[in-house]
């Protein structure tokens, strides 16, 4: 049950700082940042079961985990704007460059000409603003909230670890 309200909290706070980082409190964007946020918590929960590995494979898997919703969800986020509700149309109206998809999030966040040896342009279809106003803000706020929320998760189990080593020296 804890663990069903911190994602449901964390859910929450993606949405309304979403929303106010991204596009101000605009109601035309309201089901995109909610369906948004809920993507990136049913995945971030999901991540949580890279805790039930022993060792530092756990915390390895949950913090993967965690950036691969980052992801997941922008990509759902954008395929909602320009391709599904229309709301954006990128530069010339080509289209969204799915192909490339998976890098979306990393070269929102990497300030280099190339990603993973992609050129951004490619990556971003030449539309650099579309980067800058749409995927970046929304990538940063996932990602620090995805962190802080692996941060929590870990704590949180060490805590149970340490209570429960204690109590099985004791017994």
């Amino acid at each position: 049950m804890v663990v069903l309200k911190r994602v449901v909290l964390f859910v929450l706070l993606a949405f309304g700082i979403g929303m106010l980082v991204v596009h101000g409190v605009n109601p035309l964007y309201l089901p995109v940042k909610a369906v948004t946020a809920t993507i990136w918590g049913v995945l971030l929960a999901v991540s949580l079961l890279g805790l039930r590995v022993k060792g530092p494979a756990g915390p390895i898997l949950l913090t993967t985990g965690s950036l691969l919703a980052v992801d997941i969800a922008v990509i759902a986020d954008s395929a909602m704007l320009y391709d599904i509700t229309g709301i954006w149309r990128l530069d010339g109206g080509v289209p969204l460059p799915y192909e490339y998809s998976p890098l979306w999030a990393p070269a929102a966040l990497w300030p280099a000409d190339t990603v993973f040896g992609v050129p951004q342009a490619a990556v971003m279809a030449g539309d650099f603003e579309w980067q800058g106003e749409q995927v970046t803000p929304i990538a940063m706020v996932l990602v620090m909230l995805s962190l802080i929320f692996v941060a929590v998760s870990l704590s949180q189990r060490r805590g149970s670890v340490a209570v429960t080593g204690s109590v099985e020296a004791s017994a």
